[in-house]
């Protein structure tokens, strides 16, 4: 918990250090500076540094900060360790041989000396799972794991308890003078198994002819043969366990051998050369390795190439080896397993198999020829080459070759020729197999030779000998792959060349990827995003701030380098401009403090870079200065086609009324959009013109005085000073009153009262010239002698206003009295108002054939009211209506009442009675018939008495129906809905 409570406080002090340099999080022009403030109070202290950490960006940060490699411990793996470097790179390690394990959630170090368990035996603390047979029934020899992978290998004999000495298992007399004798190898990722066969007799057993060892694996790998010996893939076809071609060898001592007894390389049989001679001239004395596990030198040698069947590894046992009279007891018989990541191997001139690299051997590079001076190990004149193959690489295959810095190659010499110092060359090399043969690649590319002597009686060894290798990583970096094949050859024409090594080299691979393309680059002051050409952004500032954030694949810190070039000149205006080092992924920003102009279009440029100095790819943006605010907006209100016109310092309209207002750029032409309120100056509307203008509907809900406030926005933010427009929203009230009381002539004259007083003939009306007058309803009453009506005795008899009078979008009302001298065939219209191709709506009387529902469904006649819910072919009709006896001669008040707030539509139907002190008493009582009514249109035509309106498309011209045949006396229309007890006030007094 203290390494990560350092880690933490390793990131903070960074930020701390790395932002001092910032003014308000945005980094100064050249040449400002600000100065660290000292820590607070309870700050936290200063960075503690450690060995390693668990995440590779706190393992950069704490490399950087303290100058020392740091690990990062979610990279180990049993072959690899991952370092972060104080510039900023990253040094993969691995070897071939494993160097730890992991148990459990701990690393610790590998340990293969064998134990007891509950499940068998198995090692103290191997890289791969393993479990051996103690000797109960139907156990197999071993049992491998590795990555959720497993793998079972028994022998075609049964096994008694064995005895265990350190790593090894010995199954004494699995046949006569037969031991089964098993050693798991020292990084303890596979093992040995060989039949110890100690006499000839026990050779002879039938048994030994062929040998057929059961194998079974988990599911998802596949058996094949490997070049002599197996593999068991994955299903990406890696080998997650693997065996050398199948050996035997018997137990001769070189210096004891004849020369004559030697076969042929290309014999069924060969003598090893682990040249014991020349390692006792190194103080040696005896022969290296352990042949129990594999030959030490001097041993005659077969190898024995394996058969695959979906069961089983069979091999066919050297018969003249175990007849041969120079054989020397006992015999050595395997196939060795493992499932290392890691393969190693040595190939010979005239072997067809690779000679098994095995852990408690050395092998040799160059010429072993028996002929030369302490040449008389050699079984006869050969060359051999040593083979590597590291896999495992994909965070080497990850990177460009390019950002590989350096790759070694380590392999521990242990024995050279003589004191003289001669060249061993490292090769970069195909990739190959447990059965490759001579000459081990196709590929032979030199990368590095060292000249070197690591003879122990030279005083210059055994010692580690390196070589650059750098080529052949970048290689394997620019291929995208995972493994890495490595070769060491020498001077092949004479002894004096030859070198032994051991089986555990290492890689060591350092690189440091540049910083990612920076990310998000955009300014802000004014705030724009990246773009390049045509559609490159307007900037209403000639000191803006750009920013980009910069991030580190290897999770190093970044700076960040920024420039303006203007784009017609090519010329540097600012920068360059280097920020501090920020964490990975941070935003940088600097301030643009001077150097740009009005009018011109400009491209700034940012790149990152580590803190070894590799440079990322670069962003450019581009933007163009304009800081020339737009004219202020043109407002002009539409004159026409509405219901209500709202002029400046002018009243009009009214609640609910719609009006228009054009809003257009003035002289301007980068005017991306007006922003506009009413009443409140906030401005918080929005409205993007199309050609420089653009429509404002406006429907007031309130009245009294308003104000309309615009500006003007162009593309780079330029605000244009404020438009003020006021204007007045008349007050509801009467909109017109046809008293209807002229003596004859065809003007029909309005009047409307708004608070004080009245407003004139607004909405004249014109009646057709023989439309006569009749005694109005109040001059009957004898109230009013004067009071007269029109007169509707003829189907040609008409009045109508030139214009629409009647808002039908919002609420309204209008009132009529009524009656009838004669009864009409067909429906009879009194007042209504053009719509589309019909009446918007008709009041008057209607037939109730014409309802298949309600109260008026199979009555004679209703009073109603007929609204269409749209303009032309999409209308719709809604009825509202009540049953009448319909009596010439009697006196109606009808009403339509519009109350957009509710959505409703209430027609009135009051008969008009007898008269007591100058009020008339109604009798019955109003009915007054509500609908839902939630349609909105604007019904543009004239407002007629006396008839409906159709136009035909059968007619030539459009033409009036549903004539009225009676009279009709005070019309009014109010731009409000009355409420239902004006409506019996309006029909039992006289106004």
């Amino acid at each position: 918990m203290e390494r990560h409570r350092a880690v933490a406080r390793t990131r903070t002090t960074l930020a701390a250090c790395l932002v001092a340099a910032l003014v308000g999080g945005v980094a100064a022009p050249a040449g400002a500076s600000a100065a660290p403030e000292p820590p607070a109070p309870g700050a936290e202290p200063p960075v503690e540094c450690v060995e390693q950490t668990a995440d590779q960006l706190d393992a950069v940060a704490v490399a950087q900060e303290c100058g020392e490699d740091v690990e990062v411990l979610s990279a180990r793996t049993e072959w690899q360790t991952l370092y972060a470097r104080p510039d900023g790179s990253l040094r993969l390690e691995m070897s071939a041989a494993a160097v730890r394990t992991r148990q459990g959630k701990a690393w610790r170090d590998v340990d293969s000396s064998l134990r007891r368990t509950r499940g068998g035996i198995a090692p103290a603390a191997p890289v791969v799972g393993m479990t051996f047979s103690d000797g109960r029934h139907g156990a197999p020899l071993a049992t491998l794991r590795r990555e959720g992978h497993e793998l079972r290998l028994d022998v075609p004999f049964d096994l008694p308890r064995p005895t265990v000495d350190g790593p090894r298992l010995t199954y004494a007399d699995v046949l006569p003078d037969v031991d089964l004798v098993v050693t798991v190898n020292e990084d303890a990722t596979g093992f040995s198994e060989v039949l110890r066969v100690e006499t000839p007799e026990a050779a002879a057993d039938p048994r030994l002819a062929r040998l057929s060892f059961p194998i079974e694996t988990s599911s998802g790998l596949d058996v094949v043969e490997d070049a002599g010996g197996f593999a068991a893939r994955d299903g990406a076809g890696e080998p997650v366990f693997h065996s050398a071609t199948p050996a035997m060898w018997d137990s001769a001592e070189a210096s004891s051998l004849p020369t004559h007894s030697f076969l042929a390389l290309g014999g069924t049989a060969q003598r090893s050369s682990a040249s014991p001679a020349a390692d006792a001239a190194d103080g040696a004395g005896e022969p290296v390795g352990d042949r129990a596990v594999a030959p030490v030198g001097g041993e005659a040698v077969s190898h024995l190439p394996a058969t695959v069947s979906d069961d089983a590894i069979t091999i066919d046992v050297d018969q003249d080896m175990l007849t041969d009279p120079d054989t020397v007891w006992p015999v050595y018989i395997d196939p060795p397993v493992s499932g290392s990541l890691h393969q190693w191997s040595a190939v010979r001139t005239g072997v067809t198999p690779a000679i098994r690299f095995n852990f408690a051997d050395t092998q040799g590079v160059g010429l072993c020829d028996p002929r030369a001076p302490g040449g008389d190990d050699c079984p006869s004149r050969y060359a051999s080459r040593l083979l590597w193959r590291f896999a495992g690489l994909e965070q080497v295959g990850a990177v460009d070759g390019g950002h590989v810095r350096s790759a070694v190659f380590s392999a521990y010499g242990t024995h050279t020729y003589d004191c003289s110092v001669r060249p061993i060359t490292a090769h970069h090399i195909d990739d190959f197999g447990s059965g490759t043969g001579w000459p081990g690649s196709a590929l032979w590319d030199a990368q590095h030779t060292a000249h070197v002597n690591h003879k122990q009686a030279c005083g210059t060894g055994p010692a580690w000998v390196e070589f650059d290798v750098t080529r052949a990583a970048r290689a394997v970096a620019d291929a995208n792959a995972s493994v890495l094949a490595l070769g060491l050859a020498t001077d092949e024409s004479s002894m004096a060349f030859w070198k032994r090594y051991r089986y555990d080299a290492k890689l060591s691979v350092v690189y440091n990827r540049p910083p990612a393309a920076p990310t998000g680059p955009r300014t802000s002051s004014p705030p724009s995003a990246c773009t390049t050409g045509a559609g490159r952004p307007l900037l209403a500032s000639t000191t803006p701030i750009l920013r980009a954030s910069l991030a580190d694949p290897d999770g190093d810190s970044v700076q960040a380098t920024f420039e303006v070039v203007d784009v017609a000149t090519g010329g540097r205006v600012w920068g360059p401009y280097t920020t501090a080092a920020l964490g990975s992924g941070a935003e940088h920003a600097v301030w643009v403090g001077s150097g740009l102009a009005d009018g011109r279009a400009y491209q700034w440029r940012v790149f990152g870079r580590d803190p070894s100095g590799a440079q990322g790819p670069t962003a450019a943006c581009e933007f163009l200065v304009d800081v020339t605010a737009p004219d202020m907006p043109v407002v002009t209100p539409v004159e026409t086609g509405l219901p209500a016109v709202y002029r400046e310092n002018a009243t009009g309209g009214g609640i609910g009324k719609r009006g228009e207002f054009v809003i257009s750029a003035g002289s301007s032409t980068d005017v991306a959009k007006f922003r506009y309120s009413v009443i409140s100056d906030a401005k918080n509307k929005e409205l993007v013109p199309v050609a420089g203008t653009s429509k404002l509907t406006f429907a007031p809900t309130s009245d009294g005085m308003h104000t309309l406030y615009v500006e003007a926005v162009d593309r780079a933010g330029n605000v244009s000073a404020q438009r003020v427009y006021p204007f007045v929203v008349q007050a509801p009230g009467v909109v017109a009153l046809w008293r209807l009381d002229e003596g004859g002539g065809s003007s029909l004259f309005s009047t409307s009262h708004v608070d004080s007083g009245p407003l004139g003939n607004r909405f004249p009306m014109t009646s057709s010239p023989y439309t006569s007058r009749a005694a109005g309803l109040f001059q009957e009453l004898g109230i009013d002698p004067t009071d007269r009506a029109l007169k509707f005795d003829s189907g040609a008899d008409q009045a109508a206003t030139t214009g629409p009078v009647v808002g039908i979008e919002s609420s309204f009302t209008v009132m009529a009295f009524v009656r009838l001298t004669s009864m009409p065939t067909r429906a009879a219209t009194a007042v209504s108002q053009d719509g589309g191709n019909t009446s918007a709506f008709e009041l008057g009387l209607i037939p109730g054939g014409a309802y298949s529902e309600g109260p008026c469904y199979k009555q004679q006649w209703c009073w109603g009211l007929d609204m269409r819910t749209a303009a032309g072919g999409t209308q719709k009709r809604i009825s509202a209506a009540w049953p009448t006896e319909a009596t010439v001669g009697d006196w109606v008040h009808l009403a339509v009442v519009r109350d957009a707030q509710a959505g409703t539509l209430s027609a009135s139907f009051c008969k008009v009675g007898s008269v007591e002190k100058g009020t008339v008493i109604a009798h019955p009582v109003p009915r007054v018939v509500t609908v839902p009514f939630t349609s909105s249109w604007y019904a543009p035509g004239k407002f007629r008495l006396g008839h409906g309106w159709i136009n035909s498309q059968a007619e030539p011209t459009p033409k009036a129906y549903n004539h009225w045949p009676g009279d009709v006396d005070e019309v009014r229309v109010l731009d409000t809905a009355v409420p239902r007890e004006d409506l019996v006030r309006y029909c039992t007094r006289a106004e």
